[in-house]
Order: structure tokens, then sequence, then C-alpha cells
């Protein structure tokens, strides 16, 4: 008899990737598990309807590769020693991200603010309320970004930071990933500061 179904499957989404974990059932001893990985919200009923990690042992795996932007459903299911596996798999899902940002002007005066606002949203619900959303900044010239601000999104996904640059350089929005939804990163802009 293959094995019985995970109690329950969790994903922990963030940028690009996500952690998919699960508790196996008590009553089954499995040899091995194949996440299946799905685009989309319709959950994997079968091996074959995805993009398929074996994990030879453990509960947990790592899933690369995910796009901001698209939702995923994850299955997983048990297998036994005679490459068994059971079914139907225990299923989770996260929500992709889209998150838009644009600065009020991209030329500012030494120890001037730079206001830059915008709106991160999930495919499934519109607007992210209550995420951390950090502003990161890049000296011209430099390689190493810096966390410059966190922010909270608030009613509808809206965010706007308020912040003068030291000189000029790169800035780009992320919301790293969280509550059910993918982590995504704006287009960044570079803000030149004179004087």
């Amino acid at each position: 008899k293959p094995p019985a179904q995970p109690r329950a499957v969790v994903v922990a989404p963030g940028l690009g990737a996500a952690i998919v974990a699960w508790t196996p059932d008590p009553s089954s001893f499995p040899a091995g598990t194949a996440v299946v990985v799905k685009a989309g919200t319709v959950p994997p009923l079968r091996r074959t309807e995805g993009r398929v990690i074996d994990v030879a042992a453990g509960n947990r795996t790592r899933v690369d590769g995910l796009l901001a932007g698209t939702a995923y459903t994850f299955g997983v299911f048990p297998r036994d020693e005679q490459g068994r596996f059971g079914t139907p798999p225990g299923t989770a899902a996260v929500a992709g991200s889209a998150l838009t940002a644009a600065p009020n002007r991209v030329t500012v005066a030494a120890k001037q603010k730079l206001i830059v606002s915008g709106a991160l949203r999930d495919t499934r619900r519109g607007g992210v309320g209550n995420a951390p959303v950090r502003l990161l900044y890049r000296p011209l010239g430099s390689l190493r970004w810096w966390l410059f601000d966190v922010v909270e999104t608030g009613a509808g996904g809206l965010f706007k930071f308020d912040v003068a640059l030291p000189a000029t350089g790169d800035v780009q929005v992320r919301f790293a990933g969280g509550a059910g939804v993918l982590g995504s990163v704006a287009p960044l802009f570079r803000v030149t500061v004179s004087g």
C-alpha cells in the first residue's frame, strides 16, 4: 500500500524561490517524496503535471526558479520503497506578486527629499497590505546595494518612501515575500543628486 497523503503542507515564499515543508502521516513511513511544482492555482493530481523535485530524505525542500508574477501550487507525493506514490497529494499554494515604484523626480538637490511611491499587488486578491517593502540604494560606481529604508504597505498595497540620498546612485524597491505571496522587485532607477 502506498504511503498516505501528508497531514500538512506549508509554503514559505521568498524572492524567486519558496521552501515547501510537509508533515508525513504518522501511519506511513515514506522512503522518499516527490514535490510537484505547477504554475497556477489548480493543484497537481499526478506527478506528471508539473516540474518534479525528488526528495530522498527529510520533509522540506527549496524550490528555485519561481517567477514573481505567477501563482504556483505545490503537490507533495510520498513514495514507498517499491516506488509507489501516494495519492491524492498534500497541496499548498502561493500567489504571485507585482511591485511598482516610481520617484517623484530623478534629479534632487543635496539633502532634498526624494519621494518614491508605489503598490504591491498579488495574483489572488489585489493589493497586499501590512507587508514590508525595502528601498535599496547603490552609489554610482559601486556594486553593493545598501538597505536604505523599510516601510509597511497600507490599504490596497500602497506605500511611500520619503528619503534624502547622500549622492547620485541607483534605487530599487523590493518585497522579499511572505504571507502566501512570492517576492518581487520593481525596476531600478537612477537618481542624480546635484550640488
